[in-house]
């Protein structure tokens, strides 16, 4: 009760909040993070690519297990965790391609060469920024349906989402977004990039922030 506003990066944070705390429903606001790089060229790559920590509740076993059953599509992971000595004991087709931590201009890189970007969590993620950096590529994702993921990839259009832990079900999701065609894969893209630019561009969350502010400043 003692504070005036709320902000969070996400509907379903907000709506998650809501459930223990309903009574600040008029005071919560969504404000999704910018990102400060777009790119709307269309390049569909040939690999998928992870990128984050490697860790349990990040999904990587099971990502892991999928493509070892997928031997004929490669699969690129960046990142650093507790789980990486495991990346090795599932790529026994030399189709997983470890490539190590990486951040800024090599990290874009990889984001912009990939066919897409695979975000697998088992755990509830609010707005990942491999999302939003993906999206601001113009690069589709796949998620797990799950928690902000599910609200980013489906208001998008932009991406396939599949069951959280159903290594069957991401195959399944993973050959289809292997097979679309390039017309396909160009809307998917297409939607990404304008996703990003309506939701994830800088002026439009200052606007927002200042206006919270604003509203706050005058009512007192």
């Amino acid at each position: 009760r003692y504070f005036d506003a709320y902000l969070f990066v996400s509907q379903f944070t907000k709506s998650k909040f809501l459930e223990f705390y309903p009574d600040v429903s008029d005071r919560a606001h969504v404000i999704y993070n910018f990102s400060s790089d777009f790119d709307s060229s269309i390049n569909r790559g040939d690999y998928f690519l992870y990128i984050g920590r490697l860790d349990r509740e990040k999904g990587l076993p099971t990502l892991l297990e999928a493509f070892r059953e997928m031997k004929d599509i490669k699969l690129v992971i960046a990142g650093s965790g507790p789980l990486k000595e495991l990346i090795n004991q599932y790529n026994i087709n030399d189709n997983i391609v470890y490539v190590g931590y990486k951040r800024g201009e090599e990290l874009s890189l990889l984001i912009k060469n990939s066919e897409y970007v695979i975000v697998p969590s088992e755990c509830y993620e609010n707005l990942p920024m491999s999302v939003v950096e993906s999206f601001s590529y113009s690069k589709p994702v796949i998620s797990s349906k799950l928690g902000g993921l599910k609200e980013l990839v489906e208001n998008s259009s932009a991406g396939f989402l599949f069951e959280p832990k159903n290594v069957n079900d991401l195959m399944r999701v993973v050959r289809i977004a292997k097979s679309i065609s390039d017309d396909e894969y160009k809307i998917l893209s297409n939607n990404a990039y304008q996703f990003a630019i309506n939701n994830f561009n800088s002026e439009n969350f200052y606007a927002k922030l200042l206006a919270i502010y604003k509203k706050l400043i005058t009512s007192k």
